[in-house]
């Protein structure tokens, strides 16, 4: 046998170069737990600590924050329902006591709700909410029960679209600002959602058409084939009328025809509030959007709400709320985030200090044979 084949100066197929960080032989920094040193680390991450601690606490009790709970399974309040989709009607009040600089946020709390269960937050078809008509066998087992229905008129199998857990619980309470002589407020509910959710996540079905017209009283807006809506819908906001149509739409029952008051045929899963409903909460005590104004409200204005209650919360004994409140660049009032911040830099401190002054009265010296121990 030939030595050739035993030359190891070739350059072998795939061989990585021979340079420090491919051969993984890059110089390294091996730190010495010297006593000295990590007192003054400590001591130096508890300067950060504690002053950004303290900002923060700060400015989180500078956010004013109204809340009120509107319906409760353990009170007998104005708004309290037992059955669902009533459109039961009651009003809150807020009474502003101090100037509250835009955006004034509006959200909707609820508690003791578990977004976050995995077969909850699992039951819903990705697919099907960008448009896809047709659904996957992977689709339908994610979210079943509710896929389909039966409809006792025809009993006949309908198709719920959007189906799942998720698009089947949405918060349907109807919330309204209430006029008021002397005041010239506006809630936004546009701008509420994610961009990149609106973008990317959700689009209505492929086959989807619609077409504006003139007047509802036009003699071409009339719902006839190709068009499968029972009447044209009024949209109040633009004042205009419009004609629609959805794929397979008798044998499938729509997000607009599942919410009728909430969600216009025109949006669909589009729509913001269901956008929000959707990206679902990490805890069972969560906020979410509902709008916001974008002008300060001064002190001593009274601010009137509509609720249409619709949202039943007695099987899960819970309760939901109006929560008013300005924000800041660290978010809501949240003082604990600067309570921990600080409290975790008094305890850096105390450890620095402790570690310091053991070693000022009992000094260790490194590399002192007598602290070895052999088995």
């Amino acid at each position: 046998m030939s030595d050739s084949s035993f030359d190891t100066s070739e350059k072998k197929e795939n061989e990585p170069p021979h340079s420090a960080i491919c051969q993984q032989c890059m110089l390294a920094w091996h730190p010495v737990m010297d006593p000295i040193w990590v007192s003054i680390s400590l001591a130096v991450f508890a300067t950060f600590c504690i002053p950004i601690g303290h900002l923060f606490y700060m400015i989180s009790n500078n956010i004013i924050e109204y809340t009120q709970v509107y319906d409760s399974h353990d009170h007998n309040l104005t708004c309290r329902i037992t059955e669902a989709n009533k459109n039961h009607s009651c009003t809150l009040n807020f009474r502003i006591k101090e100037n509250m600089s835009p955006p004034v946020l509006l959200y909707y709390e609820i508690t003791n709700f578990n977004q976050n269960h995995n077969v909850y937050m699992n039951s819903r078809d990705d697919a099907q909410l960008l448009g896809e008509s047709a659904q996957t066998e992977l689709g339908a087992k994610n979210c079943h029960p509710l896929n389909t229905l039966i409809n006792t008129k025809t009993n006949s199998t309908v198709y719920i679209n959007p189906c799942g857990l998720v698009a089947n619980t949405f918060f349907n309470d109807v919330i309204s600002l209430t006029p008021n002589v002397g005041y010239n407020y506006s809630l936004i509910e546009d701008g509420i959602a994610w961009q990149s959710d609106i973008d990317y996540k959700f689009r209505q079905p492929a086959k989807f058409k619609e077409k504006m017209c003139t007047s509802c009283n036009d003699a071409e807006c009339i719902c006839q084939p190709p068009w499968t809506c029972s009447s044209p819908y009024y949209n109040h906001n633009t004042d205009t009328c419009h004609l629609y149509s959805y794929p397979n739409d008798n044998i499938t029952q729509y997000l607009y025809e599942t919410y009728p008051d909430i969600i216009s045929p025109l949006d669909g899963v589009q729509n913001e509030h269901f956008i929000v409903w959707m990206r679902v909460a990490a805890f069972s005590k969560f906020r979410k959007l509902y709008g916001y104004f974008d002008t300060p409200i001064d002190s001593g204005t009274s601010l009137s709400f509509n609720i249409l209650a619709n949202w039943d919360i007695s099987r899960f004994q819970g309760s939901k709320a109006l929560v008013l409140t300005t924000t800041s660049f660290i978010g809501g009032k949240r003082p604990q985030l600067g309570i921990m911040i600080f409290t975790i830099g008094y305890v850096s401190l105390f450890f620095a200090f402790v570690i310091g002054l053991k070693h000022l009265v009992k000094p260790r010296k490194m590399g002192d044979m007598k602290y070895l121990r052999y088995v």
